[in-house]
């Protein structure tokens, strides 16, 4: 599913900030 992936990305990218 993308959204799954997309969830994961904005997740990363949350913990990065």
């Amino acid at each position: 599913m993308v959204g799954r992936v997309a969830l994961l990305h904005l997740h990363r990218m949350a913990v990065r900030f």
